[in-house]
């Protein structure tokens, strides 16, 4: 878990910035804190993302060039990035 004021150093390191899309947090609205890799895979490295890129981020929706510029191959991407469960088949576990 990262403290506040952990975060606020983490954010200026930043300039209070997506580190995808680079608009400033004072024009988006807060910064959410997003793991590189993800927390239920033993992620702790965490880095300021607007929601729009943080979703994008996570339903596996980034390009290579912006995957390039958080320093992130595609294959570390795929292999670390929290899955999500098919809705479908969580529909069938509760039948």
């Amino acid at each position: 878990m990262v403290g506040k004021l952990e975060w606020e150093a983490i954010k200026s390191r930043t300039n209070y910035t997506c580190i995808i899309c680079g608009k400033k947090e004072e024009a988006i609205g807060k910064l959410k804190k997003s793991h590189l890799k993800a927390d239920s895979k033993g992620g702790s490295q965490i880095v300021p993302m607007c929601c729009n890129d943080h979703w994008r981020y996570d339903n596996g929706k980034l390009t290579d060039r912006e995957l390039k510029k958080i320093g992130v191959t595609r294959e570390n991407y795929n292999k670390y990035r929290q899955k999500r469960e098919n809705k479908r088949n969580l529909k069938n576990l509760s039948l």
